[in-house]
């Protein structure tokens, strides 16, 4: 077959040799719990936003974290950057960005390289142990989580993934109450789907990502997206932007930080409570805690902060913005400020 990128004809091999015995009891595990659904379905990606993507070519911008060891390294395949685990000893996932929840779909090229072992790709990552995946597994396509450490498999269907050969791989979670994913080879071939019920009951994180267990595998192309229609754009109000926004990093430790947002009110009126202030980070910064009392939304690397119903500022009055953060590459100043939807 040939490469999806450069047309380079390719050698497939069969993905299905034997298993290590270290792996055979999460195997059988899997197989057990496995429930078996398939259904045709689609996203609607030319109306869907993108919240996040890399392609791998470099300097990509994002910052991907690693949990569980794992040889994790950037290369050039046929002449593109890709992203490959060459260690095949390991229980290894990798993740970035964020932004998936309800009616978000990843997507991303994914080529196996070794005859054994699992190659997935992940939504709502939180940490190495808490994950949705889309896994080329022993023979099958499978679809799950991992809650805990714990693996389980929620469905899956029949599906030889060739050593060697790229492969599209998608995931929706949270539609429909419903866990869906699909699998076809990248250069041209029939989709194979499954799809099970969400059981719920745990928050997971909002990262993506991908996970081998005892494989070696190489991706590429990964893309968040919304799956819902993008309304039309509007013009943003115009005018004077009606806070002082000061941004100050208070104090920092491995890979994290602890940063302040500080508000004050230059007109002669007063601004009700409820104001919206947005920011964009640009240095792979996650936000896992803000205080006090306003809520907020992160998704890829827009912030979005809604103040509190006791929030409202008098002229001259001041409201100050506390936030805990991952920052592997260490925290930058916020660009692209708005309050109200006029820029400061």
């Amino acid at each position: 077959m040939s490469h999806p990128r450069t047309g380079r004809r390719e050698l497939a091999s069969g993905a299905n040799a034997a298993m290590p015995p270290c792996l055979r009891a999460l195997a059988l595990a899997l197989a057990t719990l496995a429930g078996v659904a398939v259904v045709a379905f689609a996203t609607n990606a030319a109306n869907a936003a993108t919240l996040f993507s890399d392609n791998f070519e470099q300097p990509s911008g994002n910052v991907w974290q690693t949990g569980g060891g794992g040889s994790w390294s950037v290369v050039t395949e046929d002449g593109s950057g890709v992203f490959r685990q060459s260690n095949t000893a390991v229980d290894t996932v990798a993740w970035a960005g964020s932004g998936s929840g309800p009616f978000t779909v990843v997507t991303a090229h994914v080529k196996p390289n070794t005859g054994s072992g699992l190659v997935a790709l992940l939504s709502r990552v939180a940490n190495p142990n808490n994950y949705y995946y889309l896994a080329l597994w022993s023979g099958r396509l499978d679809i799950g989580r991992r809650s805990f450490g714990t693996v389980s498999s929620l469905a899956s269907v029949p599906f030889t993934a060739n050593t060697g050969t790229w492969y599209t791989l998608t995931l929706n979670l949270f539609f429909s109450g419903s866990v869906r994913g699909s699998a076809a080879p990248t250069a041209g071939g029939s989709p194979v789907s499954v799809t099970a019920t969400d059981p719920g009951g745990t928050n997971f994180g909002g990262a993506v990502g991908f996970w081998t267990l005892g494989a070696s595998a190489s991706f590429d192309n990964i893309t968040l997206s919304d799956d819902r229609i993008v309304p039309t754009t509007t013009a943003p109000p115009t005018g004077t932007c009606a806070v002082a926004v000061a941004y100050t990093i208070v104090t920092q430790w491995t890979g994290y930080f602890q940063g302040n947002i500080a508000l004050r009110n230059i007109t002669p009126a007063t601004i009700p409570a409820g104001w919206v202030l947005t920011f964009r980070f640009v240095n792979g910064e996650v936000i896992s805690n803000l205080f006090p009392g306003a809520t907020w939304r992160q998704v890829g690397p827009l912030v979005t902060v809604t103040g509190p119903p006791w929030g409202a500022l008098v002229p001259g009055g001041s409201f100050s913005i506390g936030l805990i953060a991952s920052a592997p590459n260490g925290p930058r100043p916020i660009t692209d400020v708005t309050f109200n939807g006029v820029r400061c």
